[in-house]
């Protein structure tokens, strides 16, 4: 489950959604060792500075779809969106196109 990070360079394309809201089921976060999770907080904790911190957050909060096994572009609508279409009977804003 989840995308093999280890071919990703700085020229992969990758489209999330912003705010990384998002549902994921637990099987997902399963799929993957906690190790894995562990190494990532360890990432962000061992900046040397606040801002490579926060880069290295905002570098993950726009990644957690792939790691959670989604493709690497994300539609412009989500299940999440079609369910909240449903339960509220309102349709939610889609991702802005540049």
């Amino acid at each position: 489950m989840g995308y093999s990070f280890d071919n990703v360079t700085q020229h992969t394309k990758i489209i999330s959604r912003p705010k990384a809201c998002f549902g994921v089921h637990k099987d997902r976060i399963l799929a993957h060792p906690k190790r894995v999770y562990q190494t990532l907080q360890q990432k962000i904790l061992q900046a040397k500075k606040r801002v490579e911190a926060r880069r290295r957050c905002c570098a993950l909060e726009g990644m957690w779809h792939v790691l959670f096994g989604e493709p690497l572009t994300l539609p412009k609508t989500s299940t999440l969106d079609v369910y909240l279409e449903r339960v509220t009977g309102k349709a939610n804003t889609r991702i802005p196109t540049n």
